[in-house]
């Protein structure tokens, strides 16, 4: 059910340096941020998860690129409120 606590577990090198962001919506904002064109584009298992009859979360990682670095930082510059 979407807004529980979930556990898992992740495999991860000791050998290298990682962090983990994690962004946690609200389906009904995140649909509004979308909005119709993007909800319809949204694979199947998406939309049941905003429907409420899919598992409630979705997990994908991505690589490091430069623009998402920078995003990154952005974001957590105004979550300790350095902007």
């Amino acid at each position: 059910m979407v807004g529980e606590g979930f556990e898992g577990k992740a495999i991860i090198s000791r050998h290298k340096p990682f962090q983990v962001v994690s962004f946690h919506l609200d389906p009904a904002i995140l649909v509004k941020v979308i909005g119709d064109e993007g909800y319809s584009s949204l694979p199947e298992f998406c939309r049941r998860i905003i429907n409420g009859t899919g598992e409630g979360y979705f997990s994908h990682s991505l690589p490091m690129n430069p623009m998402i670095r920078l995003i990154l930082e952005q974001i957590l510059k105004a979550h300790r409120g350095i902007v």
